[in-house]
Order: structure tokens, then C-alpha cells, then sequence
């Protein structure tokens, strides 16, 4: 989980550090209101990291015009420079799975978040020719080959971001699946796909009665409306021989509440179990499996629930 490090703002030889609660608490919002504002003001303010990591870790005081607010964020290709538990730590793109994929597939942007390219589109059909870019499998220096990122990809991606690839002690024993779903929405906030916020596309699994569930049902809609796909992002329910068939007409979720049913067929049974075999045979045998879809929706006549017909799915 990431971590608010102290701030150093500096005008010439002048430093001063502030902590984390004053960057966080309610009681000094206008103070650290107006700190930021000078220091967005002045040509002569450097802000810093104060975390573990190494190098200068600049940070760049931005303001939001749509709600009167400044924040901070890391320069370009600086993620590195900071310790992992950093909420600016990114990897360094040379010396992780990043480096797989051709320039432009992610970028930084310059609010500190993440441009995406992904291979599926997020708007409707229409735009699908100018939002794909197909694989480029060419032998290329360094094993770049990719022109942009699968739906796997994106999740490991965000799976990266989150820190859930990282241990902590306090999170020993808490990365229960509503713990995974609220920090994987939180880094899809800082994620674009062309001009798409990840966030108003991506639907996490959800208990019944609670403000994910209707964010989940805000969001369908809005998407239906716009004809615009969504990534459901859930976890396989408890296998059940008699139920989970592969002549099941849906994908069986745990955490259902306010999400597309996600349609089946024998032809898509076949294919994830000749594609994740694994992961199909862990299920069968009590394992816990993520599932993550993207797909067009549509309606069930005299129903009040979502088909959600699948362009891409896999397990893990």
C-alpha cells in the first residue's frame, strides 16, 4: 500500500519539510491550500520527496481548475527515484516487464498519472479501428515487441501499481478481495486509455448495499447509454460440479452486486480451459481465481440485469 512521504519546498537556501498529516488532515487544508499555491506561483520553489528512495525525486505542483484544488505529482520518468512504498514510486521501465512493450504504449502524463494504450477499445465499436494497434511480433532490440497491452497486461499493470506485488507487514492477512477491488480502483483513477479515465470504465466486485454496488449500477448505465464497453474486475464463486458446467450460460462471480452477468457458451468454456488450464484446475479445486472481462453490454427483455458480451476474458 502506498505511502504520503514529507514534502520539502525550498526557495533558495530557505527548506521547510512538512509531515504527512499536515498534507492529509482536514484541520491544516488551508494551510497546506496555501503552501502549495505559493510554491505554484514562484519560479524559485522546488518541491521534493522526502522518502528513502535515491536521486533529486522532484515533485511538480499542479493546480485543478474544476475544483480549486493543487496537488502533487512526479515528473516524468522519475517513478524510480522513490522507495516502493512511495505513492510516487513507479517502475523503472528498463528493468521490469515494462519494457516489453514499444514507446507510447505507456506514458507518463502530466498530472503524475499513466497514459495506456490498450489493445481493446473502450468506446463503441465505431472507434475500434483508430483505438487497436496490432501486435508487432517482430525480433526487436531489447524484446521490445508489443504496440500495446492486453487485458492481463493491464491488470498486472495495476495489480504493480497498487502494491500488491509488494509485502507489507500491516497488510499481513488483509488482502482479502475488497481490499484488492478498493486498490485497484484507486490506481485505475490515475489511468487514462486514449481519453477514457480507466476509473469510469472499470467495475470491481461488490457486496449487496454498498456504495460500490451503486457506483457499479451508475456506472453500467452511463456506459449503456454511451454504448461504451466495460472491464469487470471479480473473483470466481466457490466451484460447484453440478452448477459450473461448461454448458453454464455465465461466467459464475462471487461478488455479483450491481455487475453485468458475464455470457458463456461451450465455445468460451473450451477456450479458457485450453488457455488457462491452471487456473481452471486451481478453481475446481477450491483455489481463489480473478476473473477480469471487457465487453459491450446489452439487456435482458423484462429483466433488470446487464448481459455483458465479452471481447476479451481471462483467469488468473
Amino acid at each position: 500500500m502506498s505511502t504520503v512521504n514529507d514534502v520539502i519546498v525550498s526557495y533558495g537556501g530557505d527548506s521547510k519539510r512538512y509531515s504527512r498529516d499536515f498534507q492529509t488532515k482536514e484541520e491544516f487544508k488551508k494551510s497546506w491550500y496555501a503552501v502549495l499555491s505559493r510554491a505554484h506561483a514562484s519560479v524559485e520553489a522546488k518541491v521534493s520527496c522526502a522518502c528513502k528512495g535515491k536521486g533529486q525525486k522532484s515533485l511538480a505542483v499542479k493546480y485543478h481548475s474544476g475544483g480549486d484544488t493543487y496537488f502533487l505529482a512526479r515528473y516524468p520518468n522519475t517513478g524510480s527515484q522513490h522507495s516502493p512504498d512511495c505513492i510516487f514510486f513507479t517502475l523503472d521501465k528498463d528493468n521490469s516487464g515494462l519494457k516489453c512493450y514499444t514507446q507510447g504504449v505507456v506514458k507518463d502524463l502530466k498530472d503524475g498519472g499513466y497514459g495506456i494504450r490498450l489493445d481493446v477499445a473502450l468506446a463503441s465499436s465505431d472507434s475500434e479501428s483508430t483505438s487497436i494497434v496490432p501486435i508487432d511480433n517482430r525480433n526487436k532490440s531489447g524484446g521490445v515487441s508489443q504496440n500495446s497491452m492486453s487485458l492481463l497486461g493491464l491488470l498486472q499493470f495495476l495489480w504493480d501499481d497498487s502494491g500488491l506485488n509488494r509485502w507489507y507487514p500491516k497488510m499481513a492477512g488483509k488482502r482479502n478481495p475488497g481490499k484488492v477491488f478498493n486498490l485497484i480502483t484507486h490506481s485505475a483513477e490515475k489511468i487514462k486509455v486514449a481519453s477514457h479515465p480507466l476509473s469510469m470504465h472499470l467495475l470491481a466486485g461488490a457486496y449487496p448495499s454498498t456504495p460500490q454496488e451503486t457506483k457499479n449500477i451508475k456506472m453500467t448505465s452511463e456506459a449503456l447509454m454511451n454504448k461504451e464497453r466495460l472491464i469487470c474486475l471479480n473473483v470466481l464463486s466457490k466451484y460447484n460440479p453440478e452448477r459450473h458446467s461448461n454448458a453454464s450460460k455465465r461466467l459464475p462471480i462471487k461478488f455479483f452486486s450491481g455487475v453485468p452477468v458475464v455470457l458463456m457458451n461451450t465455445e468460451n468454456w473450451a477456450s479458457l480451459e485450453k488457455r488457462f488450464s491452471s487456473e481452471i484446475a486451481n478453481w475446481r479445486s477450491g483455489g481463489n481465481v480473478i476473473c477480469m472481462a471487457i465487453g459491450d453490454l446489452g439487456k435482458f427483455k423484462g429483466k433488470v440485469d446487464w448481459p455483458l458480451y465479452f471481447h476479451t476474458l481471462f483467469i488468473t
